[in-house]
């Protein structure tokens, strides 16, 4: 008889569903690998999955353990725990919920980055004057709160609409930075209430894409904007995805870095235990 899971599908960063990030929760992981828990993700299309194994939460994407506030909101909003710690393969982070779930603890790096406005525009392909106005207050910057991100403001949505970034040179601008992912964001927004609109490319080889909203894209938007913006951005509500058609809205505090977010269920159901591939051996 074949063993199975429940797994969970959730929407993260929404209430509604069809809208948010997706999210594959992993119910009663504490016997899987790495390379299980990313063959559901695959299955399942969430690239991104949780494990819940106790109070310790295993996030799992195409590159192995990472951290992902994500799937910490998701798998709370599947399996809600008391306000407290859930371990992670980097350490504790903190929950507590209100009319969010908000994940505490991670550590804030910031720093500018000095990069020609004509190189970043061609690889961004925009005009250099989208960079050139809001770039005499606000620098181009480095920032992380778990994923090193190259954060790139711009003047309009429509400039933040229009981008066709190429590839190969956001590729070698995220190499050169040593960042994770570009993000490219500005203050003019779709809903009055937010603070940015956000827009975020993974630059790996062979997986360029846009990325549907992230809390940690957006925590690292939101404390470059409290170290160098002229705003309060002690709260930053980042809107992203809405390009994808699936629109997700993250809130961060930058003080005490936090991420916050509401999440909906999607999917539930069963799966088979994949087989293990980090047991298999290819012998030459």
């Amino acid at each position: 008889m074949t063993d199975t899971r429940t797994i969970t599908v959730v929407d993260v960063f929404t209430n509604d569903t069809f809208a948010g990030t997706p999210t594959g929760i992993v119910h009663d992981a504490s016997d899987f690998s790495t390379a299980q828990l990313r063959a559901i993700g695959t299955e399942l299309g969430t690239r991104v999955v949780g494990g819940i194994d106790g109070d310790r939460l295993r996030s799992v994407g195409p590159d192995g353990d990472c951290v992902s506030a994500r799937t910490a909101i998701g798998a709370l909003a599947v399996e809600p725990i008391a306000d407290g710690p859930i371990e992670t393969p980097d350490g504790s982070l903190t929950v507590s919920q209100d009319d969010r779930t908000w994940i505490e603890g991670f550590d804030a790096s910031v720093d500018r980055v000095e990069a020609e406005y004509d190189r970043v525009a061609g690889a961004l392909g925009i005009e250099t004057a989208a960079l050139a106005g809001v770039g005499r207050d606000l620098p181009i910057t480095r920032a992380s709160i778990g994923r090193p991100t190259l954060a790139v403001p711009v003047n309009y949505f429509e400039q933040a609409g229009g981008l066709a970034p190429d590839p190969t040179a956001v590729r070698a601008l995220c190499e050169e930075a040593s960042a994770d992912a570009l993000a490219v964001y500005t203050f003019d927004t779709l809903d009055p209430d937010s603070t940015v609109h956000c827009r975020s490319f993974d630059p790996r080889a062979g997986e360029f894409r846009e990325e549907h909203a992230s809390g940690l894209v957006a925590g690292a938007v939101g404390v470059g904007l409290r170290r160098f913006g002229e705003i309060d951005a002690a709260t930053v509500r980042c809107e992203q995805g809405d390009y994808l058609d699936r629109p997700g809205r993250v809130v961060v505090k930058t003080d005490d870095v936090a991420v916050g977010g509401r999440a909906v269920t999607a999917v539930t159901g069963e799966i088979g235990v994949p087989r293990d591939e980090s047991d298999d051996l290819i012998e030459l």
